[in-house]
């Protein structure tokens, strides 16, 4: 027995020291090398990019489509109900064991909670009259767009040049989205009641 034990340790060690050697080999080569850490970027930024899409999407029709911001608001119960489903998702999604293990029940339930979690941004973006999680959204996926297509380029973004040129993107974004949004805004409040004047 004690023998039997002595073999399965001495392999037990030499798995772990491939291991080792597999990830360390994996870090220098892959994630070492420029190349990698601009896949390993992309990858990442895609991912992120796909929720920040339906995030703006909704929130943006929301705000500029009067259809769609009248059936939000003639129906408050499907914002209280997705309001309320929302952090049950998060708990799913975080302390569920079947979900955690299953990855496609993982992305199911993570595809609904992007969905749950976007018409709840739209609709508390239409019921308080607010621009702040449509504005934030939408420099959030401009910044990771570029991240994207600059990982597609030969510049590291890791470098302090890398960093510097991604930070100033989006004080870029920051601005133009809210000169634009402040605009629209101030056009609402001047043609508004024109619009008014001219319907009585």
């Amino acid at each position: 027995m004690d023998a039997d034990s002595n073999k399965l340790s001495r392999w037990d060690h030499i798995e772990r020291d491939e291991y080792k050697e597999v990830l360390l080999d994996f870090v220098e080569k892959d994630i070492g090398s420029a190349k990698g850490r601009r896949a390993v970027i992309r990858s990442l930024f895609m991912l992120l990019w796909l929720p920040l899409f339906a995030l703006t999407t909704f929130a943006s029709l929301a705000l500029y489509q009067p259809d769609v911001s009248l059936w939000i608001l003639d129906h408050p119960t499907i914002a209280n109900a997705s309001f309320i489903v929302m952090p049950l998702l998060h708990f799913l999604l975080i302390f569920c064991p079947p979900v955690k293990t299953s990855t496609p029940l993982t992305l199911l339930v993570l595809a609904v909670f992007i969905l749950d979690f976007a018409y709840v941004e739209a609709a508390l973006s239409v019921i308080y009259e607010t621009y702040c999680a449509f504005m934030t959204n939408l420099i959030c996926l401009l910044t990771c767009t570029q991240i994207v297509i600059l990982s597609m380029t030969l510049l590291d973004l890791t470098t302090a040049l890398g960093v510097l040129i991604i930070f100033s993107g989006h004080i870029i974004n920051y601005v133009v989205v809210a000169a634009a949004v402040t605009a629209s805004i101030v056009d609402k409040a001047i043609t508004a009641p024109q619009t008014c004047i001219l319907h009585t």
